[in-house]
């Protein structure tokens, strides 16, 4: 499907300006405005993340459809939250922002499209596919709003700051990146 290959095709975009922007951040040791937010352990697993989600897009999965829809989301709103000044000088709209989160909305929000459009053809293609058995419900339903409640958690946390020391960058113990 297009519209699934596009999403993926924007994830990866994404990441790529995620992980340029890190580079330059590194490059120039910037701990203020935009680059400072970006220049923080937290960028790493944005891009991994990505890129991840990518990869399950274009295998059309619905799950990561979704998950790449509402993590964009997040992470812009979180951005807006942080600060107007950080984006323009105070008081300008960020109007480059806004114009490109919503046009990557639109292909994440295809891509949830056609994933569930692809599953609906595949069902009517092929229904012994899609035969579940009575333990799927029993792990998959518990597993998913598990997995959905630490996401809302999580997304909370970041926009709330509890994960951050300063808003430059994420609190983590001395000693976690040692073996």
């Amino acid at each position: 499907m297009k519209a699934t290959r596009n999403g993926a095709l924007a994830a990866v975009i994404v990441a790529a300006c995620t992980l340029i922007s890190l580079l330059i951040a590194k490059a120039f040791d910037s701990t203020e405005g935009l680059l400072g937010n970006i220049n923080a352990y937290g960028s790493w697993a944005d891009v991994i993340l990505y890129l991840v989600l990518a990869y399950g897009v274009s295998k059309h999965s619905r799950v990561a459809s979704i998950l790449l829809l509402t993590t964009f989301l997040m992470v812009k709103l979180y951005l807006l939250s942080i600060s107007s000044i950080v984006f323009l000088t105070e008081g300008e709209p960020p109007v480059i922002f806004i114009i490109t989160s919503l046009i990557f909305i639109y292909f994440f929000a295809k891509a949830v499209q056609g994933s569930f459009a692809y599953h609906q053809i595949e069902k009517r293609i092929n229904p012994g596919k899609y035969i579940r058995k009575v333990w799927h419900y029993f792990l998959g339903i518990p597993l998913a709003l598990i997995g959905i409640i630490f996401f809302i958690v999580f997304c909370i946390a970041l926009m709330d700051g509890g994960l951050y020391e300063n808003e430059n960058s994420l609190h983590l113990p001395p000693d976690f990146f040692q073996y």
